[in-house]
């Protein structure tokens, strides 16, 4: 740039935008999908581990987190905490009842020998008894509902 009045040139740096910090942005996303993702334990602490690690990434050079970094850090160290209470309270429940484990193993029994076979409606049949209680109405060949 070239002063006038004293005919002097002046340089001054271009003005650059503040980039964007793509990592931010990325660690309040994984940190949102942590959170929705907290009651399946396991999801939420994965989503939260990569918002947390997104956000120390997104210190960059001058080792500062902005603001949206810091709220993501902070949500995700709350959503990995929380799903694996969650995670460690369903399984410790599940394992500590003798009715609930030998269900479980048997139905983990019966699923490996059917993933064995290649027998898929035998599969669907037995994750329909797990989840739902009693077997959906199935009709023999020729029979009518």
């Amino acid at each position: 740039m070239y002063d006038e009045e004293n005919h002097n040139t002046v340089y001054r740096a271009p003005r650059r935008s503040a980039p964007s910090n793509l990592f931010s942005i990325f660690a309040a996303v994984f940190a949102f999908i942590s959170i929705v993702m907290l009651l399946t334990g396991v999801l939420a602490v994965f989503f939260g581990s990569l918002a947390l690690l997104f956000a120390i990434l997104a210190k960059g050079r001058n080792l500062r987190m902005d603001a949206t970094a810091k709220l993501a850090a902070f949500v995700s160290s709350f959503a990995i905490v929380t799903g694996a209470a969650f995670t460690g309270y369903a399984t410790y429940t599940m394992l500590s009842d003798e009715t609930s484990r030998a269900q479980f193993n048997a139905t983990v029994d019966a699923l490996t020998e059917s993933m064995q076979t290649g027998d898929t409606e035998k599969y669907m049949e037995i994750l329909r008894q797990y989840y739902y209680g009693d077997p959906t109405p199935t009709t023999k060949e020729g029979e009518d509902l």
